[in-house]
């Protein structure tokens, strides 16, 4: 291509790229293993995360294997996204999101957008988990909950020695002279109250939103239905050990320790690679040995058929009770769909959004790329740690090269990395990390006492756990899986709080105009830890308000992943746009990754969509729906103006 053949570099909200040569890669290869092996095991580690180790073993457990097939779209989905993230960060050397404000109306209005798109981020879910399962390992128990507090009402069921049952519903109360008493003690609370002498006393905690239902039982340590006999002078006392302030303290422990590792390593990308490696070895070693050599030939083949169950759903027969059905084999039968079970629809969300990566981490995949020094990512540099990082700088602005048979050439040796990486490392590792988790706990999880209990709520790793000592017997296969489930739950948490700050690093480092001109290529480290420190004291915000719910855990990421999978939806459609408008004819992504990112996006927005209308709005009263609507309208206002104020004037292109 001769010079007045040269295309000119598209206008942008930001300055425009410079042009260098791309550079020539090293073959794939054995002897390349070390400098091939980067971004796919290091997204394959942070992935292997929440959802693997908590929304495929609840759902397999609930189901068996048949819903798996939504972890095999998922994944394929997320494929493509990432596989789109590649490619713009090998061509420019930017993250993407850097391409997402070179798009109008401007930085400042997709800053914005961030913001709102980034509230998943917002809860530190798995640090709570890690602390439970830490908790378990103290005790050699799980944690126990009091779950009752004074002021709560409880539904006292007394069943005299005749078998009649009388239901009253009393408040729980500090003084003396209440139906029922709290008081505090060394291990927690007692509680007291009278009845008939020789009556059987049960406890329950009314439903706040089903009042003609007796509600969920309260469960002793030992997962069983608290019961009390009442005494010959007509009174009973039920003690409540409450674990609460021990886990909540380990979880802020657990939330600042995993900022540890990314303070030192020269790039922090490097001390990501080796921690997520090694969480991806012995995870998965472990789940596959465990697998192997305790899980029946039957829970292999209904874990691993499920895959490719497409059409299998939870559904409601004539009784209300929940079966899995092929929807399209029912339809073919009886020539109407299923009436679909949706109470689980958050819980299906949750899984979809996890399996994989889910929310904005997949977009991080282009930042890795960056850091690993593919591609173009080799002009720009990397993010510095604060220990080691000194000789470690990072351009403000990606560079692009020039369309020649050369470059094409080279280009195609780096599109076989990207490749290689996706289709033969992260989703392998994606399907295996959904899959043997799964196993132990379909072939495990009802042995525990601790299974399937209504207002019972426990992470599958403890769950798992505790079936596998139920089972087997050991004491070494429960310590050994509850080690595992930290090796889960803290790295993909410090992955979460690296994520967070590293994306917004890369958004004000290159979107501010600013910060562009004043602070030089070895400065983006102050601003990484800067924002690091915020979201961590954040974090502890978070896990306070988070920790009031009883079921905090759980809540937590259930809200995470479906909130994720709005700003995964969203994403996909964008980077599709930068790529088909951004890049040169000859990068743009083929007609198949064009239709595969975006069945991405119409899945996880569509999923998103569905559980809002299923599960918020039958909450949402007219009150609700107002504020609802002035959230909504202020956002859209500050977004308006923000896109029309302040986005920076579009520069002229730069030729070499």
């Amino acid at each position: 291509m001769t010079d007045s053949q040269k295309p000119a570099l598209p206008e942008t909200c930001l300055p425009t790229w410079e042009v260098d040569e791309l550079p020539e890669p090293k073959p794939l290869g054995l002897k390349n293993l070390a400098g091939f092996i980067g971004p796919g095991i290091v997204m394959c580690g942070i992935q292997i995360g929440g959802g693997e180790w908590l929304f495929g073993p609840a759902i397999t457990a609930k189901y068996g294997g048949g819903l798996m097939w939504i972890a095999t779209v998922a994944i394929i989905c997320q494929c493509f996204y990432n596989i789109e993230c590649g490619r713009y960060a090998l061509y420019t050397g930017e993250p993407v999101f850097t391409g997402f404000m070179r798009t109008k109306p401007g930085p400042a209005f997709w800053v914005s957008v961030a913001m709102l798109i980034s509230i998943g981020a917002l809860i530190p879910g798995l640090s709570t988990n890690a602390a439970v399962l830490l908790v378990s390992m103290h005790f050699d128990r799980p944690p126990a909950a009091a779950e009752v507090a004074a002021g709560d009402s409880i539904r006292v069921v007394e069943t005299d020695s005749a078998g009649i049952r009388t239901t009253t519903e009393l408040k729980i109360e500090t003084g003396a002279a209440a139906d029922v008493r709290i008081e505090k003690n060394e291990t927690g609370f007692v509680l007291s109250g009278t009845g008939t002498p020789g009556a059987t006393i049960q406890l329950i905690r009314p439903h706040s939103d089903k009042p003609d239902t007796d509600g969920n039982p309260l469960y002793n340590e030992r997962h069983e239905t608290v019961s009390a006999t009442v005494a010959d002078d007509g009174t009973w006392s039920v003690d409540r050990p409450d674990d609460g302030f021990l886990v909540n303290m380990v979880a802020y422990l657990c939330l600042a320790a995993v900022v540890l590792p990314v303070l030192v390593g020269g790039k922090i990308y490097n001390v990501l690679q080796v921690v997520m490696t090694a969480k991806v070895v012995i995870v998965l070693s472990f789940c596959l040995i465990i697998g192997l050599f305790y899980v029946s030939a039957q829970g292999w083949l209904d874990v691993f058929s499920g895959f490719l169950k497409f059409g299998n759903l939870p559904v409601e027969d004539e009784n209300g009770k929940e079966t899995v059905v092929n929807v399209f084999g029912h339809l073919l039968e009886n020539g109407a769909w299923p009436l679909i079970a949706m109470g689980n629809i958050a819980l299906l969300g949750a899984f979809a959004g996890y399996a994989g990566g889910g929310g904005l981490s997949n977009s991080t995949y282009s930042n890795f790329v960056r850091d690993k020094g593919w591609g173009m990512g080799s002009k720009v540099g990397a993010i510095a740690s604060a220990v080691g990082g000194r000789d470690v700088k990072l351009s403000h602005l990606g560079k692009v090269f020039e369309i020649t048979e050369e470059s094409l050439r080279r280009w195609k040796a780096w599109w076989k990395y990207i490749i290689t990486d996706q289709v033969f490392i992260w989703a392998p590792g994606c399907f295996m990390g959904m899959a043997l988790p799964a196993l132990l706990s379909i072939e495990y999880a009802r042995e525990s006492s601790m299974f399937d209990k209504p207002g019972l709520s426990y992470s599958q790793p403890l769950i798992a756990a505790h079936g596998i000592r139920s089972g087997e017997g050991s004491d070494v296969l429960w310590l050994a899986t509850l080690f595992v489930g930290l090796m889960i739950f803290l790295p993909s948490q410090m992955a979460i709080v690296e994520d967070f700050a590293r994306r917004w690093s890369d958004i004000i480092w290159s979107g501010n105009q600013r910060v562009r001109d004043k602070m030089s290529s070895d400065k983006v480290k102050y601003i990484y830890y800067g924002i690091l420190g915020s979201y961590v004291l954040w974090s502890f915000i978070a896990a306070t308000i988070f920790l009031n719910f009883g079921n905090a855990p759980t809540v937590m990421v259930t809200v995470i992943a479906n909130l994720n999978n709005v700003a995964l939806g969203l994403t996909a459609f964008h980077i599709l746009w930068i790529n088909r408008n951004f890049l040169p004819v000859e990068l743009r992504p083929k007609w198949y990754s064009q239709l595969g990112i975006t069945l991405c996006g119409v899945f996880y927005f569509g999923l998103a969509v569905l559980v809002f209308v299923s599960k918020v709005v039958p909450m949402m009263s007219t009150t609700g729906w107002l504020i609802f609507g002035v959230v909504v309208a202020a956002l859209s206002g500050l977004l308006f103006y923000l896109g029309r104020i302040l986005p920076e004037k579009q520069t002229r292109p730069i030729r070499k």
